[in-house]
Protein backbone atom coordinates (compact mmCIF):
# COMPACT_ATOMS: atom_id res chain seq x y z
CA UNK A 1 0.00 0.00 0.00
CA UNK A 2 2.55 2.81 0.94
CA UNK A 3 4.61 1.42 -2.50
CA UNK A 4 1.14 2.07 -4.75
CA UNK A 5 1.20 5.82 -2.60
CA UNK A 6 4.62 6.45 -3.28
CA UNK A 7 4.08 5.89 -7.02
CA UNK A 8 1.23 7.61 -7.49
CA UNK A 9 2.33 10.96 -5.97
CA UNK A 10 5.25 10.74 -8.05
CA UNK A 11 3.23 10.48 -11.48
CA UNK A 12 1.13 13.44 -9.61
CA UNK A 13 3.65 15.94 -9.44
CA UNK A 14 4.98 15.14 -12.99
CA UNK A 15 1.87 15.60 -14.06
CA UNK A 16 0.35 18.60 -11.58
CA UNK A 17 3.20 20.17 -11.00
CA UNK A 18 4.94 20.49 -7.96
CA UNK A 19 2.87 21.28 -4.43
CA UNK A 20 1.82 25.41 -4.45
CA UNK A 21 4.55 25.88 -1.63
CA UNK A 22 7.69 24.74 -4.20
CA UNK A 23 5.82 27.50 -6.87
CA UNK A 24 5.92 30.15 -4.34
CA UNK A 25 9.71 29.58 -3.28
CA UNK A 26 10.63 29.39 -6.82
CA UNK A 27 8.38 32.80 -7.37
CA UNK A 28 10.29 34.56 -4.48
CA UNK A 29 13.58 33.51 -5.72
CA UNK A 30 13.34 34.86 -9.35
CA UNK A 31 11.05 38.07 -8.22
CA UNK A 32 14.19 39.86 -7.30
CA UNK A 33 16.70 38.90 -9.97
CA UNK A 34 14.14 40.48 -12.16
CA UNK A 35 13.95 43.52 -10.19
CA UNK A 36 17.59 43.63 -9.84
CA UNK A 37 18.10 43.20 -13.82
CA UNK A 38 15.45 46.00 -14.28
CA UNK A 39 17.38 48.38 -12.16
CA UNK A 40 20.80 48.03 -13.94
CA UNK A 41 19.00 48.22 -17.00
CA UNK A 42 17.59 51.24 -16.19
CA UNK A 43 20.53 52.69 -14.79
CA UNK A 44 22.36 52.07 -17.74
CA UNK A 45 19.80 53.33 -19.76
CA UNK A 46 20.29 57.05 -17.83
CA UNK A 47 23.73 56.43 -18.12
CA UNK A 48 23.79 56.88 -21.63
CA UNK A 49 20.76 58.86 -22.05
CA UNK A 50 22.91 61.40 -19.63
CA UNK A 51 26.23 61.29 -21.37
CA UNK A 52 24.77 61.99 -24.29
CA UNK A 53 22.79 64.76 -22.74
CA UNK A 54 26.41 66.29 -21.68
CA UNK A 55 28.09 65.99 -24.86
CA UNK A 56 25.37 67.57 -26.95
CA UNK A 57 25.52 70.40 -24.44
CA UNK A 58 28.87 70.75 -24.32
CA UNK A 59 29.36 70.74 -28.46
CA UNK A 60 26.54 73.72 -28.12
CA UNK A 61 29.02 75.30 -25.18
CA UNK A 62 32.11 75.13 -27.31
CA UNK A 63 30.38 75.85 -31.13
CA UNK A 64 29.56 79.03 -28.73
CA UNK A 65 32.38 79.77 -26.37
CA UNK A 66 35.70 78.99 -28.88
CA UNK A 67 34.64 81.61 -31.59
CA UNK A 68 35.14 84.37 -28.79
CA UNK A 69 38.24 81.50 -27.35
CA UNK A 70 40.40 81.72 -30.42
CA UNK A 71 40.95 85.20 -31.60
CA UNK A 72 44.90 85.65 -32.10
CA UNK A 73 46.92 85.32 -35.13
CA UNK A 74 50.06 82.86 -35.65
CA UNK A 75 52.13 85.90 -35.90
CA UNK A 76 50.55 88.05 -32.70
CA UNK A 77 53.58 87.37 -29.59
CA UNK A 78 56.18 86.18 -31.80
CA UNK A 79 58.88 88.59 -31.28
CA UNK A 80 61.21 86.87 -29.85
CA UNK A 81 61.43 83.72 -32.69
CA UNK A 82 61.60 83.13 -36.05
CA UNK A 83 59.92 81.58 -39.47
CA UNK A 84 61.10 78.65 -41.31
CA UNK A 85 58.80 77.05 -44.56
CA UNK A 86 57.24 73.34 -44.73
CA UNK A 87 56.53 73.59 -48.29
CA UNK A 88 54.20 76.92 -48.14
CA UNK A 89 53.25 76.22 -44.21
CA UNK A 90 54.91 78.65 -41.49
CA UNK A 91 57.02 77.18 -39.01
CA UNK A 92 58.35 78.93 -35.96
CA UNK A 93 61.16 78.23 -33.86
CA UNK A 94 63.00 80.32 -31.31
CA UNK A 95 67.18 80.26 -30.73
CA UNK A 96 69.57 81.07 -27.90
CA UNK A 97 73.13 81.45 -28.26
CA UNK A 98 75.91 81.88 -30.77
CA UNK A 99 74.66 79.53 -33.95
CA UNK A 100 78.53 78.64 -34.23
CA UNK A 101 78.47 76.41 -30.98
CA UNK A 102 77.29 72.61 -30.69
CA UNK A 103 73.51 72.50 -31.39
CA UNK A 104 71.08 71.48 -29.30
CA UNK A 105 67.61 70.94 -30.77
CA UNK A 106 64.63 70.61 -28.41
CA UNK A 107 61.53 69.06 -29.76
CA UNK A 108 58.35 69.50 -27.32
CA UNK A 109 55.57 66.87 -27.35
CA UNK A 110 51.44 67.11 -27.25
CA UNK A 111 51.07 70.26 -25.21
CA UNK A 112 49.56 73.32 -27.08
CA UNK A 113 52.39 75.39 -25.85
CA UNK A 114 54.99 73.64 -28.14
CA UNK A 115 58.33 75.55 -27.30
CA UNK A 116 57.15 77.21 -24.22
CA UNK A 117 57.71 73.90 -22.36
CA UNK A 118 61.35 74.69 -22.56
CA UNK A 119 61.41 78.28 -20.98
CA UNK A 120 63.66 76.66 -18.01
CA UNK A 121 66.18 74.61 -19.81
CA UNK A 122 67.09 76.62 -23.28
CA UNK A 123 68.80 80.03 -21.78
CA UNK A 124 70.92 78.38 -19.36
CA UNK A 125 72.08 75.54 -22.09
CA UNK A 126 72.75 79.23 -23.91
CA UNK A 127 74.93 79.62 -20.84
CA UNK A 128 77.12 76.69 -21.08
CA UNK A 129 77.86 77.49 -24.74
CA UNK A 130 75.68 75.70 -26.50
CA UNK A 131 73.23 76.76 -29.75
CA UNK A 132 69.54 75.92 -28.59
CA UNK A 133 67.12 75.84 -31.77
CA UNK A 134 62.89 74.76 -30.29
CA UNK A 135 60.68 74.52 -32.92
CA UNK A 136 56.69 74.36 -32.72
CA UNK A 137 55.38 71.14 -34.55
CA UNK A 138 52.59 71.68 -36.61
CA UNK A 139 49.71 72.13 -34.68
CA UNK A 140 51.11 73.51 -31.64
CA UNK A 141 52.98 76.44 -30.85
CA UNK A 142 53.22 79.54 -33.39
CA UNK A 143 53.35 76.97 -36.17
CA UNK A 144 50.54 76.39 -38.80
CA UNK A 145 47.17 74.54 -37.35
CA UNK A 146 46.24 71.37 -38.93
CA UNK A 147 43.50 70.95 -41.54
CA UNK A 148 43.70 67.27 -41.60
CA UNK A 149 44.60 64.47 -39.56
CA UNK A 150 48.74 64.38 -40.11
CA UNK A 151 49.95 64.92 -36.75
CA UNK A 152 52.38 61.59 -36.89
CA UNK A 153 55.43 60.93 -36.05
CA UNK A 154 56.88 60.61 -39.83
CA UNK A 155 54.76 63.84 -40.93
CA UNK A 156 56.29 65.75 -37.81
CA UNK A 157 59.81 64.33 -38.91
CA UNK A 158 60.03 65.63 -42.47
CA UNK A 159 58.96 68.96 -41.14
CA UNK A 160 61.56 68.49 -38.57
CA UNK A 161 64.36 67.84 -41.03
CA UNK A 162 63.04 70.50 -43.34
CA UNK A 163 63.80 72.71 -40.76
CA UNK A 164 67.27 72.16 -39.75
CA UNK A 165 67.89 71.50 -43.19
CA UNK A 166 67.02 75.60 -43.76
CA UNK A 167 68.97 76.71 -40.81
CA UNK A 168 72.03 74.18 -42.21
CA UNK A 169 72.13 72.14 -38.85
CA UNK A 170 73.18 68.33 -38.49
CA UNK A 171 74.99 66.27 -36.15
CA UNK A 172 72.80 68.24 -33.18
CA UNK A 173 71.87 66.72 -29.88
CA UNK A 174 67.98 66.26 -30.11
CA UNK A 175 66.42 66.31 -26.80
CA UNK A 176 62.70 65.20 -27.17
CA UNK A 177 59.89 65.44 -24.88
CA UNK A 178 56.31 63.05 -24.28
CA UNK A 179 55.15 62.21 -27.76
CA UNK A 180 58.33 64.52 -29.18
CA UNK A 181 60.71 61.67 -28.28
CA UNK A 182 58.84 59.65 -30.88
CA UNK A 183 59.59 62.19 -33.32
CA UNK A 184 63.10 62.49 -32.35
CA UNK A 185 64.07 58.50 -32.59
CA UNK A 186 62.02 58.43 -36.23
CA UNK A 187 64.23 61.40 -37.31
CA UNK A 188 67.69 59.34 -36.06
CA UNK A 189 66.09 56.21 -38.13
CA UNK A 190 65.07 58.25 -41.37
CA UNK A 191 67.74 60.90 -41.58
CA UNK A 192 70.54 60.16 -39.05
CA UNK A 193 72.50 62.80 -40.58
CA UNK A 194 70.45 65.73 -38.09
CA UNK A 195 70.78 63.40 -35.14
CA UNK A 196 74.40 63.04 -33.16
CA UNK A 197 72.72 61.87 -29.33
CA UNK A 198 69.19 61.51 -27.98
CA UNK A 199 67.61 62.40 -24.70
CA UNK A 200 64.46 61.21 -24.56
CA UNK A 201 62.05 62.83 -21.54
CA UNK A 202 59.31 60.95 -20.38
CA UNK A 203 58.99 59.40 -23.68
CA UNK A 204 55.89 58.42 -25.41
CA UNK A 205 55.74 56.17 -28.80
CA UNK A 206 52.39 54.58 -28.46
CA UNK A 207 48.66 56.76 -28.87
CA UNK A 208 47.22 57.00 -25.61
CA UNK A 209 43.75 57.40 -26.88
CA UNK A 210 41.46 54.54 -27.31
CA UNK A 211 38.97 53.39 -29.77
CA UNK A 212 35.83 55.25 -28.00
CA UNK A 213 37.78 58.02 -27.99
CA UNK A 214 38.53 58.08 -31.34
CA UNK A 215 35.14 57.77 -32.34
CA UNK A 216 33.85 60.70 -29.94
CA UNK A 217 36.71 62.96 -31.39
CA UNK A 218 35.67 61.97 -34.44
CA UNK A 219 32.15 64.21 -34.08
CA UNK A 220 33.69 67.79 -34.99
CA UNK A 221 31.38 70.17 -33.06
CA UNK A 222 31.93 67.49 -29.94
CA UNK A 223 35.50 66.72 -30.34
CA UNK A 224 36.54 70.75 -30.80
CA UNK A 225 34.54 71.14 -27.60
CA UNK A 226 36.40 68.65 -25.55
CA UNK A 227 39.83 69.32 -27.06
CA UNK A 228 38.85 72.86 -25.85
CA UNK A 229 37.98 71.92 -22.58
CA UNK A 230 41.33 69.52 -21.82
CA UNK A 231 43.64 71.21 -24.01
CA UNK A 232 43.30 74.28 -25.15
CA UNK A 233 42.79 76.77 -22.64
CA UNK A 234 39.55 75.25 -20.73
CA UNK A 235 38.32 74.46 -17.93
CA UNK A 236 40.57 71.12 -17.59
CA UNK A 237 43.95 72.49 -18.75
CA UNK A 238 44.76 74.39 -15.81
CA UNK A 239 44.46 71.31 -13.45
CA UNK A 240 45.95 69.23 -16.02
CA UNK A 241 48.99 70.90 -16.06
CA UNK A 242 49.81 71.48 -12.73
CA UNK A 243 48.87 67.56 -12.27
CA UNK A 244 51.91 66.95 -14.47
CA UNK A 245 54.16 68.36 -12.22
CA UNK A 246 55.37 67.54 -8.62
CA UNK A 247 55.51 70.94 -7.05
CA UNK A 248 53.52 73.74 -9.20
CA UNK A 249 55.90 76.63 -7.87
CA UNK A 250 58.38 75.09 -10.40
CA UNK A 251 56.86 76.22 -13.41
CA UNK A 252 58.53 79.38 -14.58
CA UNK A 253 57.20 83.39 -13.88
CA UNK A 254 54.14 83.60 -16.18
CA UNK A 255 54.61 80.37 -17.65
CA UNK A 256 50.76 79.29 -18.05
CA UNK A 257 49.97 82.66 -19.43
CA UNK A 258 52.60 82.41 -21.74
CA UNK A 259 51.10 78.96 -22.58
CA UNK A 260 47.49 80.26 -23.07
CA UNK A 261 48.65 82.81 -25.66
CA UNK A 262 49.39 79.53 -28.61
CA UNK A 263 45.71 78.23 -26.79
CA UNK A 264 44.13 81.20 -28.14
CA UNK A 265 45.21 81.09 -32.32
CA UNK A 266 42.75 80.31 -33.81
CA UNK A 267 41.80 77.21 -35.10
CA UNK A 268 43.82 75.32 -32.42
CA UNK A 269 40.87 73.49 -31.03
CA UNK A 270 40.20 72.01 -34.52
CA UNK A 271 43.43 71.20 -34.53
CA UNK A 272 44.07 69.06 -31.94
CA UNK A 273 40.60 67.11 -32.84
CA UNK A 274 43.16 66.08 -35.24
CA UNK A 275 45.36 65.19 -33.63
CA UNK A 276 43.95 63.11 -31.62
CA UNK A 277 42.14 60.57 -34.76
CA UNK A 278 45.80 60.77 -36.77
CA UNK A 279 46.61 57.55 -37.77
CA UNK A 280 50.23 56.40 -36.45
CA UNK A 281 52.45 55.74 -39.51
CA UNK A 282 55.93 55.09 -37.54
CA UNK A 283 57.91 51.87 -36.93
CA UNK A 284 58.58 52.37 -33.47
CA UNK A 285 59.73 50.40 -31.32
CA UNK A 286 60.93 48.05 -34.03
CA UNK A 287 63.37 50.35 -35.58
CA UNK A 288 64.89 50.89 -32.13
CA UNK A 289 67.39 48.16 -32.39
CA UNK A 290 68.74 49.80 -35.89
CA UNK A 291 69.91 53.24 -34.13
CA UNK A 292 73.53 53.62 -33.37
CA UNK A 293 73.34 57.06 -32.00
CA UNK A 294 73.58 57.10 -27.54
CA UNK A 295 70.15 57.55 -25.87
CA UNK A 296 69.31 58.91 -22.81
CA UNK A 297 66.10 58.23 -21.26
CA UNK A 298 65.09 60.46 -18.63
CA UNK A 299 61.97 59.91 -16.12
CA UNK A 300 60.37 61.17 -13.67
CA UNK A 301 59.65 58.86 -10.53
CA UNK A 302 55.90 60.64 -10.62
CA UNK A 303 55.60 60.22 -13.85
CA UNK A 304 52.79 56.62 -14.22
CA UNK A 305 54.89 55.93 -17.32
CA UNK A 306 57.89 55.71 -15.60
CA UNK A 307 58.18 51.67 -15.21
CA UNK A 308 58.71 51.29 -19.01
CA UNK A 309 62.15 53.50 -19.40
CA UNK A 310 64.72 51.03 -18.50
CA UNK A 311 62.76 48.47 -21.11
CA UNK A 312 63.28 50.94 -23.83
CA UNK A 313 66.18 51.80 -22.86
CA UNK A 314 67.24 48.53 -23.33
CA UNK A 315 65.96 48.01 -27.25
CA UNK A 316 68.54 51.01 -28.14
CA UNK A 317 72.66 49.96 -29.14
CA UNK A 318 73.84 52.60 -27.08
CA UNK A 319 71.34 53.21 -24.26
CA UNK A 320 70.76 54.05 -20.60
CA UNK A 321 67.79 55.57 -18.46
CA UNK A 322 67.36 57.41 -15.66
CA UNK A 323 65.03 57.59 -13.02
CA UNK A 324 64.48 61.20 -11.31
CA UNK A 325 63.23 61.45 -7.97
CA UNK A 326 61.03 64.52 -7.14
CA UNK A 327 59.75 64.71 -11.03
CA UNK A 328 56.66 63.79 -13.24
CA UNK A 329 55.76 63.89 -16.39
CA UNK A 330 57.24 67.53 -17.10
CA UNK A 331 60.57 66.51 -15.84
CA UNK A 332 62.48 69.34 -16.91
CA UNK A 333 60.22 71.59 -15.25
CA UNK A 334 60.58 69.72 -11.98
CA UNK A 335 64.25 69.53 -12.39
CA UNK A 336 65.39 71.65 -15.32
CA UNK A 337 69.08 72.01 -13.91
CA UNK A 338 69.32 68.28 -13.57
CA UNK A 339 68.21 67.74 -17.12
CA UNK A 340 70.39 70.72 -18.27
CA UNK A 341 73.00 68.66 -16.54
CA UNK A 342 72.58 65.51 -18.22
CA UNK A 343 72.52 67.36 -21.74
CA UNK A 344 75.97 68.78 -21.06
CA UNK A 345 77.39 65.45 -19.94
CA UNK A 346 75.68 63.95 -23.05
CA UNK A 347 78.16 67.01 -25.14
CA UNK A 348 81.35 66.07 -22.70
CA UNK A 349 80.49 69.73 -21.97
CA UNK A 350 79.57 69.22 -18.25
CA UNK A 351 81.97 71.68 -15.76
Amino acid sequence: MLKCTAVWGFVHRRVHGAPKYWNSVRISQVRPLRLLLRYLWNALLAGVLFALLLLILLGGFGAVMLPMWETAALQDNTQDGNWAWAGEQPVYYRTWGSAGNPTVVLVHGDLIEGSTIWEANAPALASEGLYVVAIDLPGYGHSYRLTEPTATFRAHTGVLAQVLNQLGLDQATLVGHGSGAGVVMQLAHEQPQFVNGMVLISPAIETPSGPLWRLIMRQPTIGRALAWMLQTGGPAWRSQRLSMVVDRNRFPDGYLESALESAHVMGSAESMRLVAISVPDDNLPEAIPELRQHALILCGAEDQACDEAEALAERFADGRSRIVQSAGYLLQVDQPALVNSEILTLLGRRR
